[in-house]
């Protein structure tokens, strides 16, 4: 089960047995546009449906302490719009890093970064050996748009998965679905689609090369149904991604 580690007493985690074997789960978003439709927390919305769908709920085996989220990332390529927040890589590092120093002072061995954020993928990734081998604690990795997860619900999408970057069709319909667009239904429909896929072989691209609106994908296309379904599918695969962790740590 997940709990919020937030809403226990320090004698209480102390009292916990096993703590060897208690997952601890960090939710990592961003601070970022999203285009006009869109608020600049939609990274952050989309990690919190999915925890408070998951929390407490008898669908996840196992036992994880969820930490607050880190309501701030990486997103460098999203500066040209204003209200973009991001941290330096340097900065990502060093909270991350700090809380594993923590986590192993409390007897905990298992991380898993829950990631709502493409811009972060890479540098956590890349990580993880590193902090396993320096501090002794295993490292899980969900990231809630990976795993091919959009590309199995593409039959939902009128957008080709490909096209649907950021801010389009997907998370448009996501928040539309939550009731949390800062524009209607009509407008979001008269919106001009930036269809251009992220540039090959070169990681130095942004969001305004792509977009003059800041979202790329089919905004046009998007329906509260469509975030209804894709809500349902992307909660249930976290689900699943959770629950295979789980069975890995018990045999470690």
């Amino acid at each position: 089960m997940l709990r919020n580690i937030n809403t226990f007493s320090w004698k209480q985690l102390e009292d916990m047995p096993h703590r060897e074997d208690i997952v601890i789960l960090l939710p990592i978003s961003s601070l970022e546009q999203h285009g006009p439709q869109l608020p600049i927390g939609t990274d952050d919305f989309m990690l919190q449906m999915v925890l408070d769908a998951l929390i407490g709920s008898d669908k996840i085996v196992g036992d994880m302490l969820v930490l607050p989220t880190l309501h701030f990332g990486l997103s460098p390529e999203h500066l040209d719009f204003t209200g973009t927040f991001t941290l330096s890589p340097q900065t990502m590092m060093g909270v991350v890093e700090d809380i594993i120093r923590c986590m192993r002072i409390h007897g905990y061995r298992h991380l898993l970064l829950l990631n709502s954020h493409g811009g972060n993928t890479g540098l956590l990734h890349a990580l993880a050996q590193t902090w396993n081998r320096q501090y002794d604690v295993e490292i899980y990795h969900i990231d809630i748009w990976g795993g091919g997860l959009f590309e199995r619900a593409a039959h939902l999408l009128k957008t080709p998965v490909e096209n649907d970057v950021h801010g389009g069709e997907i998370e448009t319909s996501i928040l539309m679905f939550t009731g949390q667009t800062t524009m209607t239904a009509e407008e979001i429909a008269n919106s001009v689609d930036y269809l251009n896929p992220i540039p090959a072989n070169r990681g130095s691209w942004t969001a305004k090369e792509l977009s003059d609106s800041g979202a790329i994908g089919g905004v046009s296309q998007s329906t509260a149904e469509t975030g209804r379904k894709l809500s349902k599918f992307m909660i249930e695969d976290v689900a699943g991604q959770i629950n295979s962790l789980s069975v890995q740590t018990k045999t470690r």
